[in-house]
């Protein structure tokens, strides 16, 4: 019994040590993405905006390193958001060292209204 409750506790502090190290590693490499993304996407959008949209971006990174979009969430139901951030970022190369390919990637973005 005893070896029992030293055993799960060994598990529990190894699981939770592997954890912490692969999120702390990928966050360096998803705010990269987020940049080229943002820079893709680039400042003139042609339609217009009655307030700021929050969008996340589901993707997978191909083998050659292209973004493959799955799907764009936002709060309004805007399909010339959705149209328009698909037509800018399908198949498009990334430049970021240790992306894993098909694995899905979620990343939020905030599209600015006009001024």
């Amino acid at each position: 019994m005893k070896n029992l409750k030293i055993f799960m506790i060994v598990l529990v502090m190894s699981t939770s040590a592997i954890f912490s190290v692969s999120a702390s590693e990928t966050e360096p490499i998803n705010q990269e993405i987020r940049k080229q993304l943002v820079s893709l996407l680039g400042n003139e959008f042609p339609f217009e905006l009655k307030e700021d949209q929050s969008v996340e971006i589901s993707f997978i990174v191909n083998i050659k390193n292209e973004v493959v979009i799955v799907s764009v969430s936002s709060e309004d139901t805007n399909s010339a958001i959705d149209y328009y951030i698909k037509q800018k970022l399908n198949y498009q190369s990334l430049k970021v060292q240790g992306i894993k390919n098909d694995e899905t990637y979620i990343i939020p973005l905030t599209i600015k209204k006009s001024s």
